[in-house]
């Protein structure tokens, strides 16, 4: 964390309310988040989505921070407030990104979330559609343990 202050201190003198400002309030927030600092992290990814969308609206940036915030709001159990992110985060992606590894991060987001809420057959369908751009653009081998959690899922699904 002590790392990610100090780039952001630099920036902050060097370049005040850049993209580099709010990459660094971004990654300050990433932290928080695996800490399980939720205010924090909320707070920091609040900072860079100012900055993003003030330079780069409707960017692949602005994107990103909806993301975060959807996982900030998932791991809260929010899951409304999340799912009202992850597509804000989907539409941009799409738009910009079509069938990227971005989109296919975006699916799997849906479906972690949909299986949270025991939606086996929704999470499922997102799953598949990860995995298909996965498959295409990314190699087999890193894709062994999603597929593994799709079967589980399907397997979930038909005994249920």
């Amino acid at each position: 964390m002590n790392q990610y202050q100090k780039s952001l201190a630099i920036f902050e003198l060097l370049a005040p309310n850049s993209l580099s400002v709010a990459m660094s309030y971004n990654n300050i927030g990433l932290v928080y988040r695996n800490q399980g600092k939720l205010a924090e992290a909320l707070n920091q990814f609040q900072k860079s989505l100012t900055i993003r969308e003030l330079l780069a609206p409707n960017s692949l940036d602005v994107a990103v921070s909806y993301n975060n915030f959807g996982l900030v709001y998932r791991d809260q159990g929010k899951l409304a407030e999340a799912l009202e992110q992850f597509q804000k985060s989907l539409a941009i992606r799409e738009h910009l990104a079509p069938n990227s590894l971005s989109v296919a991060e975006s699916y799997n987001n849906f479906g972690l979330m949909y299986r949270d809420q025991g939606k086996l057959a929704e999470a499922l369908e997102q799953f598949q559609k990860s995995l298909e751009i996965r498959e295409h653009l990314a190699p087999i081998v890193s894709l062994l343990p999603r597929r593994i959690t799709i079967l589980r899922l399907f397997i979930e699904t038909k005994v249920n």
